[in-house]
């Protein structure tokens, strides 16, 4: 799938991401005894377009998971509900790949914020949350990703309760 410029079409490499980070997600969440809702996607960076033919890879990883000590509040100053500790952060990374040195270099990155719901009740609302293991960095790397992983999942919960008055999904607390 490619856009006008020759390049591959943005949407075709966002719905790959998607995938990645739904798997990811549910990975993480069935350890926990639930399952993933997608909450928000943040901003998707663009850093370099992937031509036809580029060897690319995905990558993906939770940044960041929501705690209780959240309930404090957010900069935005929005109140958040006592489970936001079932609410995580996924980071995929796209990258471009030097089949002649080997490098790679960063082509997108995308944000996705989950929700970690109980599986048995998908069908009702509100929808019951689980609590996930919270994520510790272990490098300074992990640490910059985690501070980015809350920045953007605290936009993610103020942009839904400024839209909507109240979360998308009516999540029971």
């Amino acid at each position: 799938e490619r856009n006008r410029s020759g390049k591959i079409f943005g949407g075709f490499l966002m719905h790959k991401a998607y995938e990645l980070a739904f798997a990811t997600a549910s990975k993480f969440a069935v350890k926990q005894g639930g399952a993933p809702t997608v909450f928000a996607l943040d901003d998707v960076s663009f850093a370099k377009p992937v031509s036809i033919g580029d060897v690319i890879t995905f990558s993906s990883t939770v940044v960041y998971t929501g705690s209780d000590e959240l309930r404090g509040g957010p900069p935005t100053g929005a109140s958040l509900p006592a489970g936001i500790s079932s609410v995580f952060q996924v980071r995929v990374g796209t990258n471009i790949v030097n089949l002649s040195d080997g490098t790679s270099s960063l082509s997108n990155e995308f944000h996705f914020t989950f929700f970690n719901r109980n599986a048995s009740t998908q069908d009702t609302y509100p929808l019951q949350p689980v609590p996930v293991v919270g994520v510790v960095p272990h490098s300074y790397s992990e640490g910059m990703l985690w501070i980015d992983g809350r920045r953007r999942m605290l936009e993610a919960l103020a942009m839904q309760q400024h839209l909507r008055g109240d979360f998308a999904h009516s999540i029971g607390y």
